[in-house]
């Protein structure tokens, strides 16, 4: 029996460019040269089946969302790295592919939905995989094309793009930090090209990576540079900030949040408005603080209300590499599972069953089995790592708010690149913290770098306590601690 394809149902059209049978939400670099919207059309023209989409697919970067109806097949696809316009379907044909969970909920009956995924998203702020709590709706994740066929009946799913060791550079460290200069060069002419006279926003603080991407502004003479600090950091970051963007002659504003500011955030239009765009269910939950940042941004005059906003999400960061990765030469996938969850579940001590089960689940996702070597480990930690944050809503806050989300550390170049290192120049950051160091000393050299050791971010923790407690969260957060009783350790630590 053959079924007919799943109704497109697009809920964000100023997102989409439509054209014929092509779908189109992003900006698209192919062969390395950034394409208009037209030129991205007359690239995917002709497509008929995955083989031919993937094919292209292997040669573009970029932040973008695809999708290609041709007669009776349908096609879909994510960018490598970046956050794009998320994307749902539902598990079966005759249904709806979306870029709104709660478009296609709505067109559902309810059903139970699996404890186990509950206590993922709660414990992690999202669920792996392609799955959310529907049953019967999922979600595409990076690097990924899903195809359907009216004639199987069924969605296929394919993997175009993973980001593994393929190459090894230089053991030398001037050699490593010329690829990595070389590298940086290229993502940021491109960005260049994009931006053209448009302004760049960039947040700073007072370590690295942020401080990266300033020097590469810098160094690639971007003259309409904003950059920002929220009085989240320390004062120690804050005054280092405002140091760092001084010598580098970027404009530069601290930006005030308050217990009031939060408050009065949850009880707007715009945190509704969110809510509604997000959907929740497989992709982060609005982030309060960068609501506030946001919404503060516009109130200086001088500051402009349409741009590119820099992130500074890099695996370097994220990736959290155990001890035991340097030491043993080969490590079994479902250690690697295990360390995952322990890593991302570690402030909610949980039964032990269900960590085996969350592991598992993690240990499925990977797509080895038995042992892999220490670097591969590693890498498969970078993937989970640019995978979380593919579907932060960081790029949905962005759009709303009139700025274009930009990430130079997910360029699949600097993801190549990352991948290739040796194990010890991951591990602590060595390699960015040392290349940024000279750089610095080049570009900014009056101007201290790391943190301070002095400096606490223990704070942090009653803070947010203090903004939930009395807010329309508290309510729904007990209620939430409740549910997941059932799931919790009875350690005395809990």
């Amino acid at each position: 029996m053959t079924e007919r394809p799943p109704k497109v149902s697009l809920q964000n059209p100023s997102s989409w460019s439509v054209k014929d049978g092509l779908k189109f939400s992003g900006r698209l670099c192919y062969k390395g040269k950034l394409h208009s919207t037209e030129e991205t059309f007359a690239i995917f023209d002709g497509v008929e089946n995955p083989s031919q989409l993937s094919e292209i697919l292997s040669d573009v970067s970029g932040k973008f969302s695809i999708i290609i109806q041709n007669g009776e097949e349908l096609f879909f696809a994510h960018a490598p790295s970046g956050a794009a316009v998320p994307l749902f379907h539902t598990n079966r044909g005759g249904g709806f592919v979306s870029d709104r969970y709660c478009e296609i909920e709505n067109k559902l009956q309810p059903q139970p939905w699996n404890p186990i995924l509950g206590v993922e998203l709660l414990s992690r702020g999202e669920i792996w995989g392609t799955q959310t709590l529907h049953p019967n709706i999922y979600k595409i994740t990076r690097g990924m094309l899903v195809s359907f066929s009216s004639e199987s009946s069924s969605f296929e799913y394919q993997r175009y793009y993973d980001v593994y060791q393929t190459k090894k550079v230089s053991d030398d460290q001037q050699q490593i930090f010329d690829e990595l200069l070389s590298v940086l060069d290229s993502i940021f002419s491109r960005l260049k090209q994009r931006a053209n006279t448009e302004p760049i926003l960039l947040g700073l603080s007072g370590g690295y990576d942020s401080r990266l991407l300033a020097l590469m502004l810098k160094r690639h003479e971007f003259d309409r540079v904003f950059t920002y600090t929220n009085n989240t950091q320390s004062s120690y970051d804050q005054n280092v900030a405002e140091r760092l963007a001084d010598q580098l002659d970027f404009e530069w504003i601290p930006i005030e949040h308050t217990h009031r500011n939060v408050q009065q955030m949850y009880k707007s239009n715009t945190w509704w408005d969110i809510e509604e765009l997000t959907g929740g269910y497989g992709i982060h939950c609005p982030n309060p603080s960068a609501l506030v940042t946001y919404s503060k941004l516009s109130e200086f005059e001088s500051y402009p209300n349409e741009g590119i906003r820099l992130s500074g999400i890099t695996p370097a960061d994220g990736v959290h590499i155990p001890r035991f990765m340097i030491e043993e030469n080969e490590i079994q996938v479902d250690k690697v599972g295990e360390y995952i969850v322990d890593d991302e579940c570690s402030y909610m001590p949980l039964k032990d069953e269900t960590t085996d089960t969350l592991a598992a689940r993690v240990s499925d996702w990977i797509p080895f089995d038995g042992s892999v070597s220490n670097s591969t480990a590693i890498d498969i930690l970078t993937n989970f790592y640019i995978h979380k944050h593919h579907f932060s809503n960081s790029a949905l806050l962005a759009d709303y708010f009139g700025y274009e989300d930009y990430r130079p550390y997910q360029d699949p170049d600097f993801l190549e690149f990352y991948a290739s290192l040796p194990v010890e120049q991951k591990y602590e950051r060595n390699c960015l913290e040392n290349f940024t160091e000279q750089l610095n000393q080049k570009l900014a050299p009056t101007v201290p770098i790391g943190r301070d050791d002095g400096a606490t971010q223990s704070g942090a923790k009653n803070k947010l306590k203090d903004i939930i407690i009395g807010s329309p969260l508290e309510s729904p957060a007990r209620v939430l601690k409740r549910m997941i009783e059932s799931n919790v350790s009875d350690s005395p630590d809990e």
